[in-house]
């Protein structure tokens, strides 16, 4: 069974929807939004790998749980506080370009205005190729899909889940 380390899951998640640095002012709506994701209360991010792996982040106040294969477990408060930190994706050197809107859709209830963008990152400096993401009315990401992944957050509703299982 594949399994990946906690951190990995817990820093790739961030930066599948978290902020990063722009540099195109098209951006800032991208980046707001994910600066807006883990600051939120209560977050349920889930991503399915272009290979089929799926993982999970529950992040309830300061307590953050991880789904990686087949059980919950909870996490140490620094993964909580790594995600709520902008200047932890700042370090790691996401950069986006060529945000653009591209369409509205409603996820729910949720309105949300769809942008495209580039991504790169400076530890593998090559272009992820373009992604999508869905930001609802309230600003938070709702919805990203990418050559290496599909991901979707909902923020309401959110409870702990049963560890272990």
């Amino acid at each position: 069974m594949k399994s990946i380390s906690a951190s990995s899951c817990a820093f790739a998640l961030l930066l599948g929807n978290g902020p990063a640095l722009a540099t195109d002012t098209a951006c800032q709506p991208i980046v707001d939004a994910g600066k807006a994701q883990w600051r939120a209360p209560m977050v349920h991010d889930r991503k399915v790998l272009s290979d089929g792996y799926t993982y999970e982040i529950i992040k309830l106040g300061d307590m953050l749980y991880l789904k990686n294969g087949a059980t919950w477990r909870m996490m140490p408060s620094a993964m909580a506080k790594i995600l709520t930190d902008p200047a932890s994706i700042e370090k790691a050197g996401q950069e986006m370009r060529d945000c653009r809107q591209t369409g509205t859709e409603m996820i729910g209830p949720m309105s949300t205005v769809i942008y495209s963008f580039t991504s790169t990152l400076a530890s593998a400096p090559r272009d992820s190729g373009t992604s999508r993401i869905w930001i609802g009315s309230d600003g938070l990401p709702y919805r990203q899909e990418s050559k290496e992944f599909n991901a979707t957050t909902v923020y309401a509703g959110v409870t702990a889940p049963a560890l272990g299982k």
